[in-house]
């Protein structure tokens, strides 16, 4: 009885509703069931031998994303705060935990239909995209026991921002600043870290609409490359920051 077992679904908790999916379709396509993000963090296995202290907000905020593996509760985030709040960190976790669950599956390509899976990371110019989140996702990935466990090789980011970085034969890494990273890309995970940070290129007049058309576009890529997936299939991350004036 399909109205039934519905009902009695939505009265699970997230966790529990999670247990459930990887049990009746999980299995089919993940090499192993997921942990939580939170575990992800903390566990020395994962991020938790590279970041020794995360503010318990980010946590919390991390966990109301993604409440239990199969259970994410968002798909686009905007992460708005002052400067210096941690925002580049927060940025990473998602990714990594994005990168994460895709190298769970036995075959990401095939799962989703697609010939390769693009992550991008976005900032104001090339440069501060490759050395600030670029800088954080390299360190995780080279210092975390799974990362280096997952990816076989020594990784170089040196071409982040050029070719791109192949992670796994499946997925690639972008770094840049521009609409032109993300054409022609199965994006599966974009983020623009300090969006509303005018890039040298733009006129300050046009900024908002320069932001505009990089989101939806980032949008259009990531719904038209996975528009078979599961809803909330993927991330977009926009990371505006505040300047406070203390009088």
């Amino acid at each position: 009885n399909i109205t039934y077992f519905m009902n009695e679904f939505e009265k699970l908790t997230e966790v529990e509703k999670s247990e459930i999916i990887y049990e009746v379709v999980g299995k089919e396509i993940y090499k192993t069931n997921p942990v939580d993000v939170l575990t992800f963090i903390e566990d020395p296995y994962f991020l938790g031998s590279v970041y020794d202290t995360v503010f318990k907000i980010w946590k919390d905020m991390i966990q109301e994303i993604y409440p239990a593996p199969f259970c994410k509760k968002y798909d686009e985030v905007i992460l708005s705060c002052a400067t210096r709040c941690g925002k580049t960190y927060v940025d990473t976790f998602v990714a990594c935990y994005e990168l994460y669950l895709l190298t769970c599956l036995i075959d990401p390509l095939k799962t989703y239909s697609v010939s390769n899976i693009v992550f991008a990371l976005l900032s104001k110019d090339n440069a501060t995209a490759v050395s600030q989140i670029g800088g954080e996702v390299y360190k995780c990935l080279t210092q975390s026991p799974y990362f280096k466990d997952t990816t076989k090789e020594k990784l170089s980011f040196s071409k982040l921002d050029k070719d791109g970085v192949r992670v796994t034969d499946d997925i690639i890494f972008k770094a840049g600043s521009s609409i032109s990273t993300i054409i022609g890309t199965n994006l599966f995970f974009g983020v623009v870290d300090e969006i509303n940070a005018k890039p040298s290129n733009v006129a300050a007049e046009n900024l908002i609409e320069n932001r505009m058309r990089l989101y939806q576009e980032m949008r259009d890529r990531r719904e038209s490359s996975f528009s078979k997936a599961p809803k909330r299939t993927g991330m977009l991350m926009l990371a505006p920051f505040l300047i406070l004036f203390f009088v």
